[in-house]
């Protein structure tokens, strides 16, 4: 981190700190100890507030076998109330375009990002430093989104730039919205130029509610190139055009649905169809669900009482959980693969808990499992952990030898 960037953070902090109007002072001390590497990590935030201002910053400190990170992260909002506010942030969740093709969102930042934002009811408008692109850089970019209502018609228009190192772009859309008690609709249009392409790109929203009936359906023709360039992944899936949608009804006796998708790579020699029917219970506890593309299935579902049971007699899996008092138990099969899985999870008391893993491939010799044990200490829990948890996949974890881990964590 570079020195200035250490003085603007204490000159933050310490105002936080020393201020009469600081009323939260908070950190988290957490580490992790295995048997190839360890970590320790503190992080800290103090934040004052006035009726025109809020400052909340703070920081994380890394250490580990490879050295010491710090990192520091802030938020200073400024209000003018009825007219507008001004943030400046750094590190921090910053600002999501309202668009259809959703260009900008706001958990898409880095440790270096810093931004500067401007609101207002109809305008907003920022600049965001060294923002992750989907274009695979770093790059800065500026943006202006504005809106207004021409009688029952909500327009709304965004414009961005931005530069990086292999040059620089611009997007911008146009798209107006329509609502009524049961009707919602939008369209879009879109286009994206930067150094050596163009791209272009258009949706339509409509969504439509009445008693037992509801219809949702999306069109979009969007052209390679076309991106959501500050966010983390696409919205609208580029090279692609055509249209999906769900429509269903819900009756005293039964709810049915059916969903679909017609859609093309631009140049039209790939399909991405999709067609599923399902049928339930009023109350949800049975239902039905057959998938014709693109793969075939069907899988009946029971749930009540804390309990679950479920299996698709096509691709031959199955699922069986149940919970009695604090202790809960999965049970998942998959019959092609040769595959099961065993999860139990407890409690005891309201300091100890505990989770065990068993998984086998039968059909090639394979197995795996894990174990967790957690003990709380009010704002303090600690716990040794022995394998890495699989996170319900089926297919992961085989082959891998069960390491131990201790890790601890302490809010303050």
């Amino acid at each position: 981190m570079h020195m200035r960037g250490v003085f603007l953070f204490a000159i933050i902090f310490v105002c936080c700190c020393v201020s009469a109007h600081a009323h939260e002072w908070n950190g988290v001390y957490l580490g992790r100890l295995a048997q190839d590497t360890w970590e320790q990590q503190l992080t800290f935030h103090a934040s004052l507030s006035r009726s025109w201002l809020e400052l909340n910053g703070g920081g994380s400190f890394v250490l580990s076998p490879e050295g010491y990170l710090f990192t520091p992260d802030w938020h200073l909002t400024v209000s003018f109330p009825g007219r507008f506010a001004m943030q400046w942030l750094k590190n921090r969740s910053h600002y999501s375009s309202q668009d259809l093709f959703g260009q900008l969102r706001s958990n898409n930042f880095s440790p270096e990002t810093t931004a500067l934002l401007v609101h207002s009811d109809w305008v907003r408008a920022g600049y965001l430093r060294h923002l992750p692109l989907r274009t695979g850089e770093e790059g800065d970019l500026w943006f202006y989104e504005g809106e207004f209502h021409t009688g029952p018609l909500l327009w709304r228009a965004l414009q961005l730039q931005y530069v990086q190192t292999s040059g620089g772009g611009q997007a911008q859309s146009v798209e107006v919205l329509f609502s009524t008690d049961a009707v919602r609709t939008a369209l879009a249009i879109g286009s994206h130029e930067w150094v050596g392409g163009a791209a272009r790109a258009a949706a339509a929203q409509l969504d439509f509610e009445r008693g037992p009936i509801y219809l949702d359906l999306h069109y979009q023709y969007v052209e390679p190139g076309y991106i959501s360039l500050g966010a983390k992944s696409n919205r609208l899936t580029p090279d692609r055009t055509g249209w999906k949608g769900e429509v269903g009804v819900e009756l005293p006796w039964f709810t049915a649905s059916s969903e679909w998708r017609r859609q093309f790579n631009i140049s039209g020699s790939r399909n991405y169809d999709r067609l599923v029917f399902g049928v339930a219970a009023p109350n949800k506890t049975v239902s039905l669900e057959f998938r014709l593309l693109p793969t075939k299935a069907l899988a009946a579902r029971y749930a009540k009482d804390g309990k679950l049971l479920q299996f698709d007699v096509i691709n031959r899996t199955a699922r069986f959980d149940s919970q009695v008092g604090s202790l809960m138990c999965g049970l998942r099969f998959d019959f092609a693969r040769g595959i099961g899985r065993l999860e139990l999870n407890g409690e005891v008391g309201s300091a100890f808990s505990w989770r065990g893993i068993v998984k086998n491939d039968w059909q090639n010799g394979r197995n795996y499992s894990s174990l967790l044990l957690r003990r709380q200490f009010g704002r303090a829990s600690f716990q040794v952990e022995l394998g890495e948890y699989d996170r319900g996949n089926m297919l992961s974890g085989f082959g891998t030898r069960p390491e131990l881990s201790i890790s601890w964590h302490w809010e303050f």
